[in-house]
């Protein structure tokens, strides 16, 4: 009796394992769960994106001044911009760039200031230029959003024609493709880079044309050809996402769809579906190479229960992160996509520990829960002190400033999240799946099990003889050593 109240009390990580244990049909149906909210939250509840939305506190103003004279253009416009926009609220630096027949001038805020926010800012100050200036003008106020094309689409779609085809060609096409995708209810805006700008020549006072974002791009092998943009905003309303967005306006965009004329086509150039959908391939095929590879090894060193136990372990723990990034509002995106793959060679080392253990204290002449709770007693603390260095690691980033900071912090929290839901599925699900499933099985035996037991009894033997027979013993532990 004595000896029993003397013995220490089991710690909070064996209580809970042990405890999951005994309920194990309650822990299964948390299973099931866990198991249908992540199949939720990737088949429909986190939308794809390309990038999570990001502050960037820059505004950036640019414009055409047909002078074809860079001081001029320095003298008449730039510097004016520059020392208005010097006396506006937040802003943290200026910088401008004038050239012989255009310019830009980039505004930085406060980290505290939305791009939006500033932009109006700008716009609020209402600059008058004098008429000679204002005639051959033109300027464009642009918030910096780092998750859009140009700041503002979600989609670049280019459009081509045949030899000889003029920018007043391109753009009429464009112009009749644009309008056709504005029809689409989950696009909220189809807008054509215009070619051609027109203003007044100073020097003659004279209207005058000139092309002004011209493009070229790569549609096939034909090589190069000249293109005009036709930019598309997604609809914050609509219920697609980047994948099925894209998908959209690739079909809108086939031959029988688009109002083309003849010898004109046009083709999405950027969009991040690309990107995504690769990312999200990648992650599919690193988790089932992983899945393989620890099913192996535990195949091979500790017995094919504990292979199918740690394989699955990791599944479910990716579609707990996926639950995890559900409810603290992130997105699919190439961030948090490649958190969950920087996570994958990290969450399999609890679920090996537990699962080694579990099988390592295997005694006949113990009921299941006695068993699991000699086993987490012994590497629980281990296991969750490997994890939660892990976390400190990571923590740090997560108040990294400024715009580097707005980029870096999903990975971070999904790299944390990922972590602490492999710990806790491995001291709550594990034991609970090997109370049915492994510890009532008998032990595994192979050729290669039994070579690694006797390599292990061999080192034990071996690290007893360096410790308990003198000089000789030390001489052993200093060889080992070097």
């Amino acid at each position: 009796m004595n000896s029993e109240s003397n013995a220490p009390r089991p710690s909070i990580i064996t209580r809970l394992a042990t405890g999951a244990a005994r309920r194990w049909q309650i822990t299964l149906a948390f299973f099931l769960v866990a198991v249908l909210a992540g199949g939720y939250s990737y088949g429909f509840g986190l939308d794809r994106e390309g990038f999570p939305p990001i502050n960037t506190p820059i505004s950036v103003v640019t414009g055409t001044y047909f002078v074809d004279d860079i001081d001029q253009v320095d003298a008449d416009v730039t510097v004016p911009l520059s020392e208005a926009f010097a006396d506006v609220a937040d802003v943290a630096s200026i910088e401008s760039i004038a050239r012989d027949s255009s310019f830009v001038v980039i505004v930085e805020f406060e980290d505290s200031i939305a791009s939006d926010e500033g932009t109006q800012r700008l716009l609020d100050l209402g600059i008058e230029f004098p008429p000679e200036v204002a005639g051959a003008l033109t300027i464009d106020y642009r918030p910096v959003n780092a998750a859009k094309f140009v700041d503002n689409y979600d989609v670049l779609v280019s459009v081509v024609g045949p030899a000889g085809a003029t920018p007043v060609d391109l753009q009429e096409q464009a112009s009749a493709l644009a309008e056709s995708l504005q029809t689409e209810s989950d696009v909220e805006a189809a807008d054509v880079r215009d070619l051609i700008t027109s203003a007044l020549d100073p020097a003659t006072g004279e209207s005058e044309e000139r092309v002004t974002r011209f493009t070229r791009v790569v549609i096939d092998d034909t090589g190069y050809q000249e293109a005009i943009s036709v930019g598309l905003v997604r609809n914050e309303a609509s219920d697609l996402d980047v994948l099925e967005f894209s998908d959209l306006i690739d079909d809108r965009l086939s031959e029988e769809n688009a109002p083309l004329a003849d010898g004109y086509r046009a083709e999405i150039t950027a969009d991040f579906a690309v990107g995504v959908g690769r990312q999200i391939s990648s992650l599919t095929t690193n988790l089932l190479t992983g899945l393989i590879a620890v099913a192996i090894v535990s195949l091979l060193l500790i017995g094919w229960r504990v292979a199918l136990i740690t394989a699955g372990f990791m599944a479910v723990v990716m579609i707990g992160s996926l639950i995890g990034l559900l409810v603290i509002g992130f997105t699919l995106n190439t961030i948090t996509l490649f958190g969950l793959i920087l996570t994958l060679g990290l969450l399999v080392d609890d679920a090996i520990v537990i699962s080694e253990s579990l099988d390592a204290n295997r005694d006949p002449d113990k009921q299941p829960i006695g068993v699991i709770e000699t086993a987490i007693d012994r590497v629980g603390s281990a296991s969750f002190a490997g994890t939660l260095t892990t976390v400190v690691v990571f923590s740090p980033m997560l108040f990294v400033g400024g715009i580097l900071g707005e980029f870096i912090r999903p990975i971070p929290t999904t790299v944390i999240i990922t972590l602490l839901l492999s710990f806790l599925f491995s001291i709550v699900f594990i034991p609970a799946i090997a109370r049915v499933f492994l510890l009532r099985a008998p032990a595994p035996s192979n050729p290669v099990i039994r070579a690694e037991q006797a390599v292990a009894r061999a080192a034990g033997r071996l690290a007893g003889f360096a410790s308990g027979n003198g000089w000789r013993g030390r001489a052993v532990g200093f060889g080992l050593a070097g």
